[in-house]
């Protein structure tokens, strides 16, 4: 089904998913910017926002689960209850977004910059935030069972009371982050830095660090049982 020529794209992302991927499979070098524009609870299903500018819209609430959003311009967007499962978001820009009680399960953030943004209550279970940028990134209450943080900079993050059971944070960098009262059992902490955070009644049973975790934070003694020690 071809598209006419002179159809608004606009028009198509709110009423054809499957039109507005045409459109853009066949306008690729035409520059379109999505700022501001209002696109809450929308059906966005697999729609295809690779490099566009989404500045400020608003997808609270829509169902973008599938979708692509590589390399996509998402600073201060609103997508706070969104469905983003299984969404790819490599390299894009969500500087101060809300991604409060959003779904990311299995999502992939790899490079993604994310500072300062809050995902407070979101759903990242198995999602891949590697080499992710969550400086000062909201994280308390978040569900991120098996979530893979390696290489990722959580500098100052906060991940009170945050479900992190068996997440991977190998060389990653959580200094000064807060872990009041997370679950961490099993996580994986391997050369990571954790120097000045936070884990005042954190749960590290079956945790696993090194001799370099050790040396750059100050654990109370209670908190290390359980706890697995290698020296690799």
């Amino acid at each position: 089904m071809n598209t006419p020529e002179s159809v608004d794209p606009i028009t198509l992302l709110h009423q054809d998913v499957n039109l507005w991927n045409q459109w853009r499979e066949q306008n690729l070098d035409t520059k379109i910017s999505l700022r501001g524009l209002d696109l809450h609870g929308l059906h966005l299903i697999r729609a295809n926002f690779n490099g566009l500018n989404l500045t400020g819209v608003d997808l609270s609430d829509a169902d973008l689960s599938g979708a692509s959003l590589i390399g996509t311009n998402l600073r201060r967007a609103d997508l706070s209850g969104a469905k983003l499962i299984g969404c790819s978001l490599v390299g894009a820009k969500l500087i101060g977004a809300d991604l409060s009680h959003a779904n990311l399960v299995a999502s992939k953030l790899i490079s993604a910059q994310l500072v300062g943004a809050d995902l407070s209550d979101a759903n990242l279970s198995n999602a891949n935030l590697r080499k992710a940028d969550l400086l000062g990134a909201e994280l308390r209450d978040t569900q991120c069972h098996q979530a893979d943080f390696t290489e990722a900079d959580l500098t100052r993050a906060c991940l009170g009371n945050a479900d992190l059971q068996e997440a991977i944070f190998k060389h990653t960098n959580l200094t000064r982050a807060s872990f009041n009262g997370a679950k961490l059992k099993g996580v994986d902490l391997r050369h990571s830095l954790l120097t000045d955070a936070a884990l005042g009644h954190a749960y590290l049973v079956g945790a696993i660090m090194n001799q370099t975790v050790l040396q750059t934070t100050h654990l109370n003694p209670d908190l290390l049982r359980g706890v697995v020690i290698q020296d690799t």
